[in-house]
């Protein structure tokens, strides 16, 4: 189930306008060319054919978990300043009942 929550936040930061365009690509070609099996450098050259996948899939990851540090900081400092900004704001009165009731 944790894995859903990964999915959803890659799903979150990949719609959000303020992270940076060439990033996103990164990210989606990185995922591409560990899923489809057309490879540069095919797995029949026995070991350098998986040192480019596992290559590829270390700086992927080492990417996106800079990438979604920064994401998470930027979301946790912005629900910080809405939650004091709701501190902070005037209360509104309650109405009160008038006497002619």
């Amino acid at each position: 189930m944790k894995n859903l929550s990964y999915l959803k936040y890659f799903f979150t930061y990949m719609r959000d306008p303020d992270f940076p365009l060439y990033e996103k690509i990164i990210m989606v070609l990185g995922i591409l060319y560990i899923i489809v099996p057309v490879d540069i450098i095919p797995e029949a050259l026995f070991p350098v054919g998986i040192i480019d996948d596992s290559a590829v899939l270390t700086g992927l990851v080492l990417f996106m978990t800079k990438a979604f540090k920064s994401y998470y900081d930027r979301t946790l400092t912005l629900r910080k300043q809405q939650i004091e900004a709701k501190k902070n704001e005037p209360q509104k009165p309650t109405p009160e009942w008038d006497e002619e009731w």
